[in-house]
């Protein structure tokens, strides 16, 4: 409810005061009391204070009116009187009052006779109903109440002006009203009568007959009861093509001015001139002057819902009727019930009332099967044998085509519309009928929808066969061309900007029937980007009744379709739309052929061919179905497809899958992804996946719901990335603290992953200071949390800073401890990677610091117990290590043949896949054996130096092993400046760090500036 004070509307408030205003405006003039209007707004439980409320209410809407003039210059007044409020205002202001004045008056000249003054009346009254009334007063009985008498009242002028225009052979303008109407009143008969009329005047037949079909089948399931009599009786008239349908010769009153005709009452389409379709009228005009030389043919008209299959035909038969030759033309309506060959027994009536004697002079036999076919047809008094019963189909087919030839003796056009609903013998009976036009006068047009043709096998045949008759014609009906369109328009009596017209042709696809609804709904001020989102609701019923006569598997086809957009190829289709033993693909070829998709240029998608029915089928699908569809695209679309092509499709429909469907189920096949990947040893693959994992589920702060299922992905990432030389420290230092958030907001402390992944951090940068702080025995969270995994990564870290500082007998301790918590059994962690590679990690440092303690028997004894216990499980992780420490200790031995042989087995397992944090270490073992073999290439240096490079540029600062093996590869390739430089660098990083254990205790073949004596 608003009210207009000089064209602009008065924000009016809440819905009490609103309700307040109603219930006034609905007695105005009138004193409504006090308690009636407390009943009206509360009920009988008042609350506290009840008046004093509604005085604030009656008081504030006073200072809303006061001084506000009305259109015509009155003034709104709201007064109290006699223990009541009274509005007094003009009755003429208020357009529920005038409409009702209206409906009543021309409801009056319709009963009296006066067709086009009640036409004119009801046309003026309806133009007042802008909206239903009192939407925003649903809560309230009284305004719903109100509401309901209008909208009867409103029902009651709809049927009144199309009983008036259809007497004044008006039907074309009530169309669209009497449409939307029966779609909300389906049990009113009158409206579907009504309507059942109107369609059939427009050339609607088929739609007609299916209008009644829907309705006894509504009636017959909802409410128990048959269609009424006059309903009834308009059918059978239709079916008869009764001439008490046509419309009465009654002169048609001016039409209103253009400025004040309302949008709704653009003309009809079959109302308007001819537009476009002039190569396909050149096409059956060309047919039928055959015809008339004596070459009859085939016409097959072909052309979606609404593309003007009507409209040519019209043009076409008027083409006829000026050129004096015969038109006949039936309707195959889809309705239950109908005798076979109805078609052709509907031509042969019209036949025998237009020539009887042609009829009564064909064979005898003929005549008997024509008889035994028309019930209630005699033809010529006479001897005539008798069919035999039941009369074969040949016989039928014979004695048809017989005498429709005999009438073909003169020029003669036979139009038989929508063949996809006709039954299999009249389709066997036309192929029958068209193989012997050749020589005859007679024109056969047979018109279907494009989809119901490709889609139904029998009409397919037929088609084919009829396009290899030597006289044949198929016309495929598409859009209007956009200039097309813009003349439609203005012959609508719309003028639109040429952006807005533009976007009416990309909108309808130049579809007139959907360009004449669509320019309905249009205003002057509507954009094109608001064209382009336009969906009038009448042209979504008309789109759902058709979908509805699709097969199941081709709308599950067409709803997946909208919900994969640009992601839509055939096999992620197949996969998401299922389909059982067939699947999909046959379904997915009939949407193509039958005109509803089409393949994207480029050729690899598909998408709609008609946005309103993409549109149409997107907005019905439900909330659930919308989330399912959008889940079944996310394993469809990872089937065999590179993680760069499918990233931000992934993203989005596993964000729209959340909105309906739990985590754990939307998010599985994902984390298959990743899983899969880290079985393969593709780290990188699985963080690329674990990364967006991360991006889909992070959530501001304050919106927790996914938060167990972020802290998995982020715990899986931090895992990973301890490992792999990826991300920079900073990025590890942002994830812990989501980690840890995210578990306190859990109740779940995160300190076993977080703590050894820091340690890692700190090690590998060389803050051995802080690594020494955050496994300090006495704040060690250790102690604090009772965990002995985190026992274990509190040794490790002591034995680790103790090695760096050349501390070996503390290191080798704490490397003992460690393991001996480890080997307990109970310091197993949740099987992630980095818990099983710090285990092995452990035995691998104890291996190197017997060694340099020159305890060598010890360490290969070490390396060797390792090899046999296999206690690698976290291959590849622990096969590329052992292999990098073994040809560690060979290069400690001197041993550059098997140094070089580990180094290379080191790579292998991670070739390709992902960047160790130890790749600086290999590609120094492999330049220095290169280098002690004479075998160094200039590329062997390039790569040590360039990962040495680039794990300086992450952060990693203890690579003096690294720095020292290039630097003896460099003197021994007889390089001194080089190895100088490189001995600067690792002095400066031991400066540092601190890490000075290899100053110390590398063996005398790997001290290089004992060879140059200006580096000591």
């Amino acid at each position: 409810m608003t009210i207009q004070f000089t064209g602009q509307p008065l924000e009016i408030g809440p819905p009490r005061r609103r309700a307040v205003l109603a219930l006034l405006v609905m007695r105005v003039g009138t004193v409504v009391s006090i308690p009636t209007i407390l009943e009206s707004l509360w009920g009988i439980d008042l609350p506290d204070h009840a008046v004093t409320t509604l005085q604030s209410y009656v008081s504030r809407l006073r200072k809303l009116i006061v001084h506000r003039p009305l259109a015509d210059g009155s003034e709104l007044t709201l007064q109290y009187r006699s223990h009541g409020y009274v509005l007094d205002v003009a009755p003429e202001n208020i357009d529920a009052v005038r409409f009702e004045r209206l409906v009543t008056r021309g409801l009056a000249a319709e009963r009296g006779g006066d067709r086009a003054h009640a036409f004119t009346l009801l046309s003026a009254a309806l133009q007042e109903w802008t909206a239903p009334p009192f939407e925003d007063l649903s809560e309230y009985d009284f305004a719903c109440q109100e509401a309901q008498r209008l909208c009867q009242l409103k029902l009651s002028a709809v049927e009144g002006r199309a009983e008036a225009a259809l007497q004044l052979g008006r039907s074309g303008e009530i169309l669209h009203d009497l449409e939307v109407e029966a779609a909300h009143h389906p049990a009113r008969e009158r409206l579907v009568r009504l309507l059942m009329q109107a369609q059939y005047r427009d050339g609607r037949q088929a739609d007609a007959l299916q209008l009644f079909d829907r309705t006894r089948r509504y009636l017959s399931t909802e409410l128990g009861v048959d269609v009424g009599p006059e309903l009834r009786r308009t059918h059978e008239e239709i079916l008869r093509q009764a001439p008490s349908l046509a419309p009465a010769e009654v002169p048609v009153p001016a039409a209103p001015s253009p400025a004040a005709e309302p949008i709704e009452n653009a003309p009809a389409l079959g109302q308007m001139p001819f537009i476009g379709r002039q190569q396909e009228l050149e096409v059956l005009r060309a047919a039928v002057h055959r015809a008339c030389e004596g070459r009859g043919g085939v016409v097959s008209l072909l052309g979606e819902s609404g593309s003007g299959k009507t409209t040519l035909l019209r043009e076409f038969r008027r083409h006829c009727v000026e050129r004096e030759i015969d038109v006949f033309t039936v309707n195959c309506p889809k309705a239950e019930g109908l005798p076979t060959h109805w078609p052709w027994k509907q031509v042969l009536r019209a036949a025998a009332e237009r020539w009887p004697q042609t009829i009564n002079a064909l064979p005898a036999d003929v005549r008997a099967t024509l008889i035994a076919m028309l019930p209630g047809w005699q033809g010529t008094p006479g001897h005539i044998p008798r069919a035999p019963h039941p009369i074969g189909d040949f016989l039928v087919q014979e004695a048809v085509a017989q005498a429709l030839l005999t009438l073909g003796r003169r020029p003669l056009v036979l139009v038989i519309e929508d063949l996809h609903w006709a039954d299999v013998a009249s389709l066997r009976l036309l192929r029958l009928l068209a193989s012997q036009l050749a020589d005859s006068r007679l024109l056969l047009v047979a018109t279907s929808r494009t989809f119901r043709a490709s889609a139904d096998p029998n009409v397919r045949a037929l088609l084919a066969a009829i396009r290899e008759l030597p006289v044949s014609d198929e016309i495929m009906l598409s859009g209007l061309h956009a200039a097309e369109s813009r003349e439609l328009a203005r012959a609508a009596g719309r003028h639109p900007t040429d952006t807005v017209a533009d976007a009416l042709h990309r909108r309808t696809v130049g579809n007139p029937y959907f360009l004449v609804a669509m320019l309905k709904q249009l205003n002057p001020d509507m954009s094109a980007a608001a064209v382009e989102s336009l969906l009038p609701e009448t042209l979504e019923e008309v789109v759902l009744e058709r979908l509805a006569l699709l097969p199941r598997l081709v709308n599950s086809v067409l709803r997946a379709c909208t919900v994969l957009g640009d992601d839509c190829t055939e096999s992620v289709l197949s996969q998401v739309v299922g389909g059982g033993e067939d699947g999909a693909g046959p379904a997915i070829q009939q949407a193509i052929r039958g005109g509803l998709l089409t393949r994207a240029s480029g050729g690899l998608s598909l998408e709609f061919v008609h946005p309103l029915l993409r549109d149409t089928v997107r907005r019905n699908l439900s909330h659930g179905e919308l989330g399912e569809l959008h889940w079944k695209a996310v394993p469809a679309l990872l089937n065999g497809a590179r993680f760069s092509d499918i990233r931000d499709p992934i993203r989005a429909h596993t964000r729209a899958a959340l909105r309906s469907a739990p985590p754990a189920q939307v998010l599985r096949p994902l984390l298959d992804e990743v899983e899969k990947a880290v079985k393969l040893g593709l780290y990188d693959v699985a963080l690329d996946w674990l990364d967006l994992l991360a991006d889909i589920l992070h959530t501001p702060a304050g919106d927790q719901r996914y938060a167990q299922a972020e802290l998995n992905v982020q715990l899986r990432r931090l895992d990973l990335l301890n490992v792999v030389q990826r991300t920079a420290p900073v990025s590890r230092d942002a994830l812990r603290d989501r980690v840890q958030q995210l578990g306190c907001y859990l109740g779940s402390p995160q300190a076993g992953v977080i703590l050894p992944s820091r340690l890692i951090d700190q090690i590998t940068r060389g803050d051995l200071s802080a690594a020494e702080a955050t496994v300090s025995p006495r704040s060690g969270p250790a102690q604090q949390e009772n965990d002995p995994y985190l026992d274990f990564v509190t040794h490790y870290g002591q034995g680790r800073v103790h090695y760096a500082r050349g501390k070996l007998s503390e290191a080798q301790a704490s490397m003992d401890d460690a393991l001996a918590v480890a080997d307990g059994g109970t310091a197993a962690h949740s099987g992630a990677i980095t818990a099983r590679w710090l285990h092995f990690e452990a035995r691998l440092n104890k291996a190197v610091i017997q060694w340099l303690r020159g305890r060598t028997d010890e360490a290969w004894q070490n390396m060797a117990e390792i090899w046999r216990l296999k206690c690698h499980g976290a291959r590849p992780v622990a096969t590329s290590l052992a292999h990098t420490y073994e040809a560690v200790l060979q290069v400690f031995e001197d041993d550059p043949e098997g140094a070089r042989r580990n180094a290379i087995a080191a790579v292998e397992p991670i070739q390709r896949k992902w960047t160790s944090r130890w790749q600086w270490l290999i590609d120094a073992v492999l330049l220095w054996a290169n280098a002690r073999r004479g075998t160094a290439r200039s590329a062997d240096f390039a790569a040590a130096l360039s990962s040495l490079a680039r794990e300086e540029l992450a952060g990693t600062r203890l690579i003096t092993l690294g720095l020292a093996l290039v630097s003896d590869a460099e003197r021994v390739a007889g390089h001194p400046r080089e190895a100088h430089a490189h001995l600067r660098r690792l002095r400066r990083l031991v400066a540092q760090t601190g890490e000075v254990v290899f100053l110390n205790t590398l063996p005398a073949h790997l001290l290089p500036w004992r060879a140059l004596p200006h580096a000591a």
